[in-house]
């Protein structure tokens, strides 16, 4: 009888932590690369919007503390750190996704992209109840699932935004 009530009380949780969808607004002015230094993109496996778009990444999520008496060297901060580690962790796994032929280039690509325009459109919202969600889905696989059919952004753009291929 505990084996049969502990079965379904898991089969609960995955199908209702597995159907929970999160809505953001969309921002549009946060996927504007023009203020990249061209010579801070470095080459990455997927091409050079993605580099862009990681160097965005950490100019909105990383900052320094600076430097006082109490501390003489500048602290690195991450703001929203559930978010941006996911993101950070989800970089690798695309890249052995392609080359174990789980996706496409493109698909990855496609994939990734949408990755990153989430987690640079959400930066400055609301997403407490977002980061406790990546927070208990720390695998990659399941962050890629939760980045690419679980976020709806509404604005403007949303449809090309989050399309789920």
């Amino acid at each position: 009888m505990k084996t049969i009530l502990l079965s379904l009380s898991t089969i609960l949780f995955c199908t209702s932590t597995y159907a929970q969808t999160f809505t953001f607004n969309y921002v549009e002015a946060r996927l504007d690369d023009s203020e990249v230094v061209e010579t801070d993109v470095r080459k990455h496996f997927m091409g050079e919007e993605v580099g862009r778009k990681m160097i965005l990444l950490n100019e909105s999520y990383v900052f320094y503390e600076e430097v006082s008496t109490k501390n003489p060297l500048p602290t690195r901060v991450v703001d929203k750190y559930a978010i941006y580690s996911s993101v950070k962790k989800l970089n690798p796994y695309y890249k052995k996704a392609v080359k174990k032929n789980v996706y496409t280039h493109e698909e990855a690509l496609n994939r990734f992209t949408k990755v990153l325009n989430v987690a640079l459109c959400i930066r400055y919202q609301d997403t407490k109840e977002f980061e406790e969600f990546l927070l208990q889905n720390k695998d990659a696989d399941q962050l890629d699932q939760i980045f690419n059919g679980k976020i709806i952004l509404n604005g403007l753009y949303n449809e090309v935004l989050t399309r789920v291929d």
